[in-house]
């Protein structure tokens, strides 16, 4: 089980999202889904084995299926029993009006 680092609440959110390697001349596409989401970061699974440090362009679609354009930094990772990868990274650059779409979320999931 993976040590708890962020300092901000979790809140559970099932989404699927495609993660784009920001390195100089390569490209990488890595298929994940979202366990959980932060004001400064997020958890995913996936199949890929990803490098900590790196940093990924993704869109997360919220609960009213707004869009949250952002760059995300591995910062841990951990193998799942079925040999996935299970990683924890933090937001790099999120504009404050997406910060705030996903407090709004965090409020609205804790009131059910």
């Amino acid at each position: 089980m993976m040590d708890e680092m962020r300092k901000s609440k979790r809140t559970d959110l099932d989404a699927k999202i495609q993660l784009k390697l920001l390195k100089h001349g390569e490209e990488q596409l890595v298929d994940a889904e979202i366990t959980n989401v932060s004001r400064g970061g997020v958890g995913f699974r996936t199949k890929d084995l990803l490098q900590l440090g790196e940093c990924y362009q993704t869109q997360i679609t919220l609960w009213t299926k707004e869009k949250v354009d952002t760059v995300i930094r591995i910062i841990r990772a951990e193998v799942n029993e079925d040999g996935s990868f299970i990683f924890g990274g933090t937001f790099v650059g999120m504009e404050n009006p997406d910060t705030l779409r996903i407090l709004i979320y965090q409020m609205l999931n804790d009131q059910e």
